[in-house]
């Protein structure tokens, strides 16, 4: 087996974590770099990661073609057999849902779901899905009072729906958004470029709390990645033309708290690990490799921060 592991230790970039208020002092780094050679997985050193999610203890992450598990300790690392579609499965997407890992898929025909099972290996078909509406429904959060989906109907854009799951009646919203974190009985939707608050879904009415037009620090109008909530209150993690940062939403205000004084490319960021809105605390995303940094995942559980590079050689 030919994989090096180096805890703590960070190539190829430079971890600079800054702070300009209190809250700074809240939140700690810890760093990792794992190492993947590029023959043993069959990787391009120019791959970068696709999905990553947590399961179990466990980071499961596809970089192109290839499915591979990491321990939470990274010393454990092995390659998974990908599903059952057509190779190179480079549009499948990996996710957890009601405690089991799922990935969808396509054959050509149809849309498929399968769950991993860990003790044999393998993939396992949930259910198809006709591939002739290209629409696809997600459901995104779900609490006592609602279950939210997502309708995707790719160039034209997407909305949720608020299903009410006492009455049965549904609320559309057509707002392109695929993250809803729920704070202080609100429902708040962190969208690329804005954030919205629905206090009562059944009124269809969403209230823009911050958009990049009204918006700017330092000067620059942020990308929202992700949110978080910890110590009851909510966390926006944002990235400017500077570098990522997290700030704390205080009413209509982003506070800044805590920078990483590096900027990490979460392409279409706010859009994965979607069920991780079932935590509210948690929040997992991957980021792109750049010209100073390998490609790997950012992990925010309460206030510890972890940092995962992925290097392959």
């Amino acid at each position: 087996m030919k994989y090096y592991i180096f805890p703590l230790v960070i190539s190829m970039c430079i971890l600079s974590c800054t702070s300009k208020d209190d809250h700074g002092h809240l939140f700690s780094v810890q760093s990792d770099t794992l190492y993947l050679d590029d023959e043993k997985y069959e990787l391009n050193k120019d791959d970068n990661l696709d999905i990553a999610c947590k399961w179990h203890g466990t980071y499961f992450i596809k970089l192109y073609c290839t499915f591979i598990s990491v321990s939470e300790n990274i010393k454990e690392i092995h390659q998974i057999e990908p599903p059952k579609g057509d190779p190179p499965y480079s549009e499948a997407e990996l996710f957890v849902r009601n405690d089991s890992l799922m990935v969808t898929c396509t054959d050509g025909e149809h849309h498929y779901v399968e769950t991993y099972n860990p003790q044999h290996n393998t993939w396992n078909r949930v259910y198809t899905l006709p591939d002739s509406s290209h629409t696809r429904v997600e459901s995104i959060r779900e609490d006592d009072n609602y279950k939210i989906l997502f309708s995707d109907k790719g160039e034209f854009g997407g909305r949720l729906i608020f299903f009410d799951k006492k009455t049965e009646q549904e609320y559309f919203y057509a707002i392109n958004c695929e993250r809803v974190i729920k704070y202080q009985n609100d429902y708040y939707l962190i969208c690329l470029d804005s954030i919205f608050k629905i206090h009562d879904p059944a009124q269809n009415n969403a209230e823009l709390i911050l958009s990049e037009d009204e918006y700017a620090y330092p000067n620059i109008a942020p990308c929202f990645v992700s949110a978080f909530i910890f110590s009851n209150e909510l966390y926006v993690v944002a990235n400017n033309q500077e570098e990522t940062y997290i700030a704390r939403l205080n009413g209509k205000n982003l506070e800044y708290v805590f920078g990483f004084g590096q900027l990490y490319d979460f392409r279409n960021g706010y859009k994965y690990n979607i069920v991780v809105n079932q935590f509210d605390d948690r929040v997992l995303l991957k980021y792109n490799r750049s010209e100073s940094c390998p490609c790997g995942i950012l992990n925010i559980e309460g206030n510890q921060i972890r940092m995962i590079f992925i290097d392959i050689f």
